[in-house]
This record gives structure tokens, sequence and C-alpha cells, in this order.
């Protein structure tokens, strides 16, 4: 038995390896082992110069009349699991040399009596099996059957399940997503027990052929969204899809938009509400982070641990996020606009201070602003690259020593150490990190309006961002439902988070078939409402 360990060097990419075979009738010996000697010779050619595709050789059944070539890659098997479950019961497997004419009898005889995977198929197709093989499965190619047996022995190193680090949570599942589409659409199967769960696999990528699964509830998505998600992907063509985001961009119906068009979460639970919703979901193999469609603005305030808890929270924690939304975004231009254009608008004892605070300042409070905007920046960017042991030291040094130094130095005033410190805080509130990188250029935006024409610019950038609000869609649904249009029913879960039993039926604002949720106890005894 020999075992082949190829040297490095270039595959050449899917697109570009093409093979054609004799049709077969499953029952010409002579022609089968022609193909197994011309496509085994087919395979060390295209294959060669890859360290991590084994190629070994065996006498299926220990007949050295039955040649047999496996292939697979090194990395991405569970080596025990190939031992055990593929060559030893192969190179064991008997009466295999009493089945004549070989072909289709020999295959099914293979796949059923000598292969103990959990899951094998065939194959005429090179470039199938050759796709197969580079995504994790493993290749036999018998002489005496005209095809590729493929099979399963998933393995490698993978990541564990744990918390997200970007959604923290008190309430609820501690699990996320991780980088295997197939432990995330399990954990998605076990919030979601329902048969009417679809799940579509498509492969993107020339050179990747990355796995994206669509999932959706069959009845209850809206089909003419679902064909929509599924025709944009299917035509995004790129040499490969790495992340989600990849996936967000092409697919996005406003591209030039700053606000998020896909809300993203690594939460399965989150998920899983939003498929209850008639929503799709999209899950992308080697990343943890999923996309749901379409998608409001209003969700970009709401949390999962606002179900967890009692809605009295709920409401109040929503409401919370709204007002650090707007000292966020609104709160450095307003503060300029104040102390530029009208002071008339300060208190007298208020102006007084910041006068004698500003007195030794010699910038203007726009440059004094983009000075501590622009640090700020500079922090947060050091402070996600850096490692998690160094991360708090630069926290310290840029949150404390840095202001207290520009403050002695006369480069900034206090209270603009006050109103900075105020607004980064306030963007850290919403649990949506795709909605607080729009909340940071939005903040720029207009402290370059009220810097120019004080409250007037400000008022003029809100009326732009409205209108552009307004005009945005995702997926033909309007991004400011429920409020533009106005659509009564959703407003018991917009910024309100009115009791569970009282989410009788879906949103009217995300498209679906099926609008009456499952009827509850409260409902029935008369106590629930619509």
């Amino acid at each position: 038995m020999k075992k082949y360990r190829i040297a490095p060097k270039a595959v050449k990419p899917m697109s570009t390896i093409k093979f054609r075979t004799k049709a077969s009738d499953g029952g010409n010996n002579a022609d089968s082992a022609d193909f197994f000697d011309r496509t085994a010779d087919r395979l060390r050619k295209d294959l060669s110069g890859n360290a991590d595709v084994i190629m070994r050789e065996l006498f299926a059944g220990g007949n050295e009349n039955i040649d047999a070539l496996l292939v697979y890659l090194m990395g991405n098997i569970d080596k025990k699991l190939l031992n055990d479950s593929v060559i030893k019961p192969l190179m064991t497997c008997s009466g295999l040399e009493g089945i004549e004419p070989r072909g289709e009898r020999l295959k099914e005889y293979i796949a059923k009596k000598c292969l103990q995977t959990g899951s094998v198929k065939y194959s005429k197709d090179y470039n199938t099996a050759l796709q197969d093989m580079f995504s994790g499965e493993g290749i036999l190619l018998v002489k005496g059957i005209e095809g590729f047996i493929i099979f399963t022995v998933d393995g490698g190193q993978k990541r564990q399940i744990s918390e997200p680090e970007t959604e923290k949570r008190i309430r609820g599942t501690k699990e996320g997503f991780v980088e295997d589409i197939w432990v995330n659409i399990g954990m998605i199967r076990e919030f979601i027990k329902d048969p009417m769960l679809k799940i579509e696999m498509l492969k993107i990528g020339q050179r990747s052929q990355t796995d994206v699964a669509i999932a959706y509830i069959n009845g209850l998505a809206d089909s003419k969204i679902v064909d929509e998600v599924k025709k944009r992907i299917k035509k995004i063509n790129i040499d490969a899809l790495l992340s989600s985001g990849y996936i967000e961009q092409y697919i996005e119906d406003n591209p030039w938009s700053v606000f998020p068009q896909f809300l993203g979460t690594e939460k399965p639970d989150k998920a899983a509400a939003s498929l209850l919703e008639g929503k799709l979901l999209i899950m992308i193999d080697r990343t943890p982070y999923a996309l749901t469609a379409p998608v409001v603005f209003v969700e970009f305030f709401q949390a999962t641990e606002d179900y967890y808890e009692k809605f009295h929270i709920g409401i109040f924690s929503r409401i919370i996020r709204l007002i650090a939304f707007l000292i966020a975004v609104l709160g450095t231009s307003i503060y300029i606009a104040l102390t530029s254009f009208h002071p008339e608008l300060i208190p007298s004892e208020l102006l007084i201070s910041f006068a004698r605070l500003r007195k030794k300042v010699p910038f203007p409070p726009v440059i004094e602003v983009l000075i501590m905007e622009f640090t700020v920046e500079v922090l947060r960017e050091a402070g996600i690259r850096l490692p998690t042991s160094v991360a708090g030291t630069l926290g310290i040094v840029g949150g404390i020593i840095l202001g207290d130094a520009a403050i002695r130095s006369n480069l900034v005033s206090p209270a603009m150490i006050v109103v900075i410190a105020i607004t980064t805080v306030c963007n850290f509130v919403l649990p949506n990190y795709s909605m607080t990188l729009s909340m940071r250029l939005l903040k720029f935006f207009l402290i370059l309006l009220s810097a120019t024409f004080g409250a007037y610019g400000i008022a003029l950038g809100l009326i732009v961002i409205v209108t552009h609000l307004a005009k945005l869609e995702s997926f033909s649904v309007p991004y400011l439902s429920p409020y533009a249009p106005f659509r009564l029913r959703d407003m018991k879960d917009s910024l309100l988070r009115l009791p569970l039993w009282m989410h009788v039926k879906r949103p009217v604002s995300i498209p679906h078939i099926d609008d009456k949720r499952a009827v509850n106890n409260r409902e029935k005894s008369g106590t629930g409402e619509n």
C-alpha cells in the first residue's frame, strides 16, 4: 500500500478544471478500468503541488484486482474517523471479488456495506467531486466503478461554542455562532424544531466555493422576498467570499447609504426570533456573523433582553437607547452651535463659566472638537487591534492621562472633555455595532454643518438624514416603518414593548404569509388584545 503526499505547488482554479468521460452503462469492466486509470492520472496531475492533499492507494476488500484511490485534505478530516470508518472497513470488506459485472452493483455494495460514515453519495462529475473534496469531504475512486464515491469525515480544529464578545447579555442564552456553518444551522434547528424551516445551500466564489445558507420558514416568509434574496446572491460573481460583509455589500438596496440594511447577529436566539417574524437568515461558512433581512430602522434599538425582562424594563431600555443615540449624534454639534453662534441661548451663569474655562484655549470650539474626536477615534481603533491585556491600559492612558494633559496644556477646555466623554459613552449604548459605525460618520457630518451655519446647519443636516431614511428600503420594506408609513399595530413593538401576550399578530411592516401567532392562554381567558 502506498500513501502519497504531494509537494507544494499552486492548484488550478475550479473554473479551469474540465474533464470529459464516456457515458457508462455500469456493466463494461474494460471501460470502467480505463476510467479509473485516466481519472487517477488526472487527479495526480491536477492536485500536484498541494502538500495537504493526501492520495492513498489500496486494494478494496484485500483483492489485488480491485484498485482503489482515496483522496482527501489532511487538515479538514478526522483522522481517527477516516481510519476506523473508511480505510479499515474498505480493506477488510468481504465479498467484493464475487460481484460481476462491476459498476452499479459494486458501487452500492461498497456504499452500503463497506463504508461506515454518516453520509455517502455518488457523482460522475469530475469538477463536483473536486469541489466536495476541497470542501472537506473525501472522495473514493474504485476500479470497476465509473464515477466517484463521496463520503463525509469532517474534522480539523474548530472553535468551541462560546458567548459572543460583541453581544454581551445578562439574561438569555450564552451561546453564539461559530465559524462552522453546519454547527450554526444546528443551533437554529434547536430553537425552531419545525419541518417548515427550510435551509437552502448555495456556493459563492469562483475560487473559494464558500457555502452560503439561506434559512426561512416556508408558509411564513414572503415568497417574493425569498426569491429576490436568492436571485441577488446567485448573481454575485467574485473570486472569494470571505465574510458576511461581502454579501451585504453586493445585495443591499442602496450601496451608497451609510446606514446598515441588514441586521447582523452572532446570537442564535436573535436569529430564530427574526425567522419567526417572516424574515430570512443568511449564514456564511467560516464566519460567525449571520444576516437577517429585511430590516427596519427601529430594530437597531432593540435587544433580545428586552423580551426576556418585564415590558416596563424593555420600554425604559429602548428610550434610554434612543436618547443615547441622539446625544451621540448631536451632542458635539450642538455644543459648537451654542458656543460659536448662539451664546444667547445659554444661561448667563453657565455662559460665564464656559468663558472662564475657555479663556486660555487658543482654538475655536470646532477645532477643539475635531482634535478630541480624532483622538477618541484613534484610541478606539487602537483598542480594538491591541491584545485584551493591553487594551485596558490604553483606555486608562487615553482617557485619563491624555485628557488631563490636554487640559493642563490649554489645548482644550474641561467642558469639551465632558462633552466628548458623554458622546463617546453614548456611542456604545446601541446593541448593534453596525449602527454605531453609522453614528460616528453622521456625527462628523453634523459637526461640519454646525461649524458653518450653527443651529441652521444642524436643522439642515437632520432634514437630509431623515429624508434619506424615508427613501431607504430593505428588500422593498420601508426603512422607517412602522413610523413612515405609519402602522398603528406595529407600535406595540417599536419604541414601546408591550407585554408578550399582546403580540398576537406578526408585524405588518415585514411581509409575511401567516399573520397569526400561536394563541396564548391570556387571550383565551379574555385578557389579551390584538
